[in-house]
């Protein structure tokens, strides 16, 4: 019996011998052949290299047919060689490799340059086959694969190899393979490579060296997330890593129609796809993890054991998930398998009400791709305490309720960014990804600097170069670029200089200031040698906002920004001081050293009109010499204004003149009073508006519609204004869309304001003697932010801020008046609706009980004269209107089916 015995184990042996594929191969490096016998049969092959080194990926000695092989090398003196496998032993003539459980054959390279230096860590050898210049990092990076070695054996089983080789290569790279990872020579010196990209590589050992990529490449975004996001959550910096990864896809993976789908990824090739399979896969996996708990770290340890050695799709590690956690995933999978979007939803109806036992806070999420589903952590916030509630979205709508003992503050949704989802503006900080993303960017640099520059734009793709002496503003759909601190461009676009003190090389980003998936960048270099050695390295650190370098070593900086999507709920601010009243002079007699007065006013309020008459004449009679800044009158007019002021024309020509009523349309008895005084006391009028062609071409078509002529007639410099500025043209543009597009809108908005603080600080300039008082609407001046901060961005000069009739919020103005309110003698109206059209008034309807009905004006008339003026238009009109007297006759005259009706009408 017991030879029997030894005599199956021999047979068995003999059987698991001869499975082994036997390569047996000399490489003549002279001649660039390696050529042998596999089993017997002969083979050959041409070797192709870069310095020295050669790697060969394919199946350079046939088809694999087995899953195991033994390796025999000659090789000449002087190279070493490196194949996947499981041992390697140095021979008299070379080296012999022998590899069980491939998936593959057996990817072999050589080179004259490496040395190597190996240990044996817990029974696996670890191996460094680097350059002579690169042996000096050795030792940091055995160190780190000791820790990794432990890290991963623990999370998911002994290591599947028999060693684990590290080799620098020259070229750019970093890949993993059986037992192996190929690292770029440029980069091992960099302190990423052991702190995150290494572990990345030997992780891989345990997932993706034999993935099954026909649905997509799990693999990178679960090694992504078990390595890199590992490493950062170690660190305490797991919240911004994540948050990172997130704008990763904003910023270059679309949403939808030109976005790529998760099972659509294989590998990284650009960085599309690589903010797809890395940053969007990795989230999938966070989002799994929050949801199945302990059950995911026993889904891993189940998918490394069920698959060692085998390949695996995402189908398969759907049902390793669903197996260990009972739970179908199937919906959860396929969404963010298929759909090219991330989550993106909005808050609705968000409120707290009292009830029985404390508070409750309520709100609907509207999801608006109902087909991804994912746990959405929220938190509201007491006085007291946190509550957090996490709830799976797998609707079109979900109704959150949230009860806490203590009245709510703050609602905060997904502070932590476990979800993968589109950010809001105000959480979105300025990155370095975009440069390299698939947007078309706009570069600006002189042609004194294009040669400085020259390894930069080599490197930057879909973009078209233009001289720094262009208007940016023109290319506000595209990424923009400025190259140099000394900049025109930027200048133009910032209305600043660059932020540099003189370092030898940074690239600083900002967010874009109308699209939050875009960015604008300026990079300066002291020279061409400077740029060339440290642009491509920036490329490593696109999850920041900015790098400089210092010392010849890059430094790289990360902005911060809101945390969460964030919802107010109650503010504790509710008290004021009562203050005594007090009056303009004091206001003025307060601010002796100011310059510029702003008092707003709400158009038809005739009380703040005479406020504003009141600064005036004050300022007047103190003896200072004063001039008037008018919104209702645009920039072309202002020899019409001046011709006014000197008396050449009448009241009703400058009217006429500056189409006062077909542009701003409101009863001009409410200015008039102003208008008067200031001729009488020889005051100037300034006229800051911008043409109203101008602003509503922007409205329709941004300021990239404009022409090169139209582009002279709004300022060189516009600061794009975020925060509450945006924030509330965004509610106004909300109330009455009408089909426009809301950053056309809004950069009609930043013009109008840029053009008044433009033309006000020309004028003030050239009439440094005089202060200047503006008026305008509430809107323009409140919180500072329209056209008080642009003036002084240019002047710096001390001003006050007055509105009136605004809510008390704090920064909202420097005084709020509340006047009391004043009836005024307004223009007679004829009580009728007009549709002008070609020049003819035809009456549209006719109010009740109005001086038109009185008289015998009909739906359908058409206007011909008003005491006995022909009426060519709706400004004719109203100008005679205008000059009307209540309890006098006037003669109206109609058309009325081909016939002219006289009718008497009396106001």
């Amino acid at each position: 019996m017991k030879r029997l015995l030894i005599l199956l184990i021999l047979v068995t042996s003999a059987i698991s011998a001869s499975a082994a594929t036997l390569v047996k191969a000399k490489a003549d490096m002279a001649n660039s052949v390696i050529s042998g016998t596999v089993d017997g049969k002969p083979f050959s092959y041409t070797l192709k290299g870069t310095d020295g080194t050669y790697i060969i990926y394919d199946d350079w000695f046939g088809e694999p047919k087995d899953d195991s092989y033994t390796l025999e090398l000659t090789l000449p003196e002087g190279y070493v060689a490196l194949a996947e496998s499981d041992k390697a032993e140095k021979t008299k003539y070379g080296w012999k490799f022998t590899l069980k459980n491939a998936n593959h054959g057996m990817v072999l390279a050589i080179s004259d340059k490496w040395q190597i230096k190996s240990e044996i860590v817990n029974g696996v050898e670890v191996a460094l086959y680097f350059s002579k210049a690169n042996m000096q990092y050795s030792g940091a990076y055995m160190a780190r694969i000791k820790e990794l070695l432990a890290l991963y054996t623990d999370m998911f089983g002994k290591y599947p190899y028999g060693r684990f080789a590290v080799a620098d290569v020259p070229y750019p790279v970093g890949h993993a393979l059986v037992s192996l990872t190929f690292i770029s020579e440029k980069i091992i010196p960099m302190p990423f490579l052991t702190r995150t990209s290494l572990g990345h590589e030997l992780l891989h050992q345990w997932l993706g060296v034999a993935v099954d990529t026909k649905d997509g490449n799990w693999a990178e975004a679960l090694t992504t997330y078990l390595a890199d996001r590992l490493y950062d959550e170690k660190d305490g910096k797991g919240i911004e890593y994540r948050k990172a990864a997130i704008i990763n896809v904003m910023q270059n993976a679309r949403q939808k129609e030109e976005g790529t789908a998760l099972k659509d990824f294989v590998y990284n090739k650009d960085r599309a796809s690589q903010a797809v399979g890395y940053s969007k896969g990795m989230m999938v996996f966070s989002m799994l993890d929050d949801m199945l708990g302990d059950d995911f770290n026993k889904g891993l340890k189940r998918l490394y054991s069920k698959y060692k050695y085998k390949k695996a799709d995402w189908n398969d590690v759907r049902k390793v998930f669903e197996d260990v956690s009972d739970r179908k995933l199937d919906k959860y999978f396929d969404g963010w398998l298929n759909e090219t979007a991330i989550a993106d939803f909005d808050a609705k109806d968000v409120s707290f009400k009292a009830v029985n036992d404390g508070y409750e806070t309520s709100f609907i999420l509207k999801n608006k791709y109902e087909n991804l589903n994912y746990p959405l952590e929220v938190i509201v916030k007491t006085e007291k305490s946190d509550t957090v509630f996490t709830k799976y979205i797998d609707a079109k709508e979900v109704n959150f309720s949230i009860k806490t003992k203590d009245r709510p503050v703050e609602l905060v949704i997904d502070p932590n960014y476990k979800t993968a989802r589109i950010l809001e503006r105000t959480e979105l900080y300025p990155a370095l990804y975009a440069m390299w993303s698939k947007y078309p960017k706009a570069v600006f640099v002189s042609d004194k600097n294009k040669t400085k520059y020259a390894s930069v734009l080599k490197m930057i793709d879909n973009a078209e170069v233009y001289n720094d002496t262009v208007n940016p503003y023109q290319y506000n759909d595209k990424i923009i670029i400025f190259l140099d601190a000394d900049n025109a461009a930027f200048r133009k676009y910032y209305g600043v200089n660059a932020p540099f003190i003189k370092p030898e090389f940074a690239v600083l980003s900002s967010l874009h200031p109308l699209h939050s998936d875009r960015m604008s960048y300026i990079i300066h270099a002291d020279d061409a040698e400077t740029a060339a050695a440290n642009f491509p390295r920036v490329t490593h650190y696109g999850k920041y906002s900015s790098v400089v370098s210092e010392n010849g070593r890059l430094r790289p900086v990360m902005d911060q920004s809101v945390q969460g999507e964030r919802f107010r709920l109650y503010d504790d601010r509710q008290g004021e001081r009562v203050q005594s009243a007090i009056s303009i002079k004091t206001i003025i007699d307060e601010n002796p050293y100011a310059r510029v007065f702003y008092v707003g006013e709400t158009h038809t309020d005739f009380a703040h009109h005479e406020n504003q008459l009141e600064f005036i004449r004050r300022l007047n009679e103190a003896g200072k010499k004063i001039a008037v800044g008018l919104e209702m009158i645009q920039k072309p007019f202002q020899p019409v204004l001046d011709d006014y002021l000197s008396g050449k024309i009448t009241e009703r020509e400058m009217l006429e003149k500056t189409e006062y009523y077909t542009r701003w349309k409101y009863d001009y008895r409410l200015y008039a009073p102003i208008f008067r005084y200031a001729k009488e006391n020889r005051i100037p009028l300034v006229a800051l508006n911008t043409p109203q062609e101008i602003t509503k071409k922007i409205s329709s078509g941004g300021i990239k519609s404009l022409t090169d002529e139209e582009l002279k007639q709004i300022p060189e410099t516009i600061e794009y204004t975020g925060g509450e500025y945006r924030d509330g043209l965004y509610k106004i543009f909300n109330m009455h869309p009408m089909g426009r597009d809301f950053e056309n809108f809004y950069e009609a908005q930043i013009v109008w304001d840029e053009t008044m603080a433009d033309s006000a600080y020309k004028y003030m300039t050239a009439n440094p003697d005089r202060l200047f008082v503006l008026l305008a609407g509430n809107g323009h001046i409140r919180n500072r932010t329209s056209i008080p901060e642009r003036l002084f961005r240019r002047n710096l000069m001390n001003y006050v801020a007055v509105v009136q009739d605004e809510d008390n919020k704090p920064g909202v103005a420097d005084y709020i008046l509340y006047p009391q309110e004043t009836d005024y003698d307004a223009s007679p109206m004829l009580g009728v609706g007009i549709d002008d059209k070609d020049g003819k008034l035809k009456v549209a309807d006719v109010s009740d009980k109005s001086a038109a009905q009185t008289a015998g004006v009909l739906k359908d008339d058409i206007i011909v004269s008003f005491n006995r003026v022909t009426v060519g238009g709706l400004q004719t009109l109203k100008l005679e209107l205008l000059y009307a007297e209540k309890g006098r006759e006037y003669e109206l005259v109609v058309l009325r089916k081909d016939k002219e009706e006289t009718l008497k009408i009396k106001f």
